[in-house]
């Protein structure tokens, strides 16, 4: 199963798209999405993760719904 970063950098890699150019469509900063990609730290923000889902055409539950379903399951066992 390949990591969030990874996925993120396969589609940007699809699309043509320069990790700048990304970084552009989604307003965000290229150091955000370097350290998504090579560091798979993905952004806090949701309205930051809708931009980059965005910007590369897919949908937010088809880009990060595994992830917030992680991150509910561990925040649901942390107590």
């Amino acid at each position: 199963m390949q990591s969030i970063g990874q996925r993120v950098r396969e589609l940007r890699k699809e699309r043509g798209l320069p990790l700048d150019v990304l970084a552009y469509k989604a307003r965000c900063g290229n150091r955000t999405l370097i350290l998504l990609e090579c560091w798979n730290l993905p952004p806090r923000r949701r309205d930051v993760r809708e931009r980059i889902a965005d910007a590369l055409g897919v949908s937010y539950e088809e880009l990060w719904g595994e992830l917030e379903q992680q991150a509910q399951q561990g925040g649901a066992t942390q107590s």
